[in-house]
């Protein structure tokens, strides 16, 4: 059943666990095999890792270099033409 509101006393402590942040540096950059490992351990879903520019192979969830590069080569020309 879906707890909807908990009494909490005066001495109690109220813990709020969010999301990571955006991150370090340029996403385009980052490691394909470490935005895999990401997808592995269910950090990101297979569709966020081409926010990072990564193609994974649907079956196995291995990394597609050429289409990788494919994809950061379009996204680096997209981010150039919208500046």
């Amino acid at each position: 059943k879906k707890q909807t509101r908990y009494p909490i006393s005066p001495e109690s402590r109220v813990v709020f666990l969010t999301a990571g942040g955006g991150g370090w540096g340029d996403p385009l950059e980052r490691d394909p095999e470490a935005v895999a490992a990401d997808v592995s351990e269910g950090y990101i879903s297979p569709e966020k890792a081409a926010d990072y520019g990564v193609v994974l192979d649907p079956a196995s969830g291995e990394v597609n270099l050429k289409a990788t590069e494919m994809l950061r080569v379009r996204m680096q020309r997209e981010r150039q033409s919208q500046q």
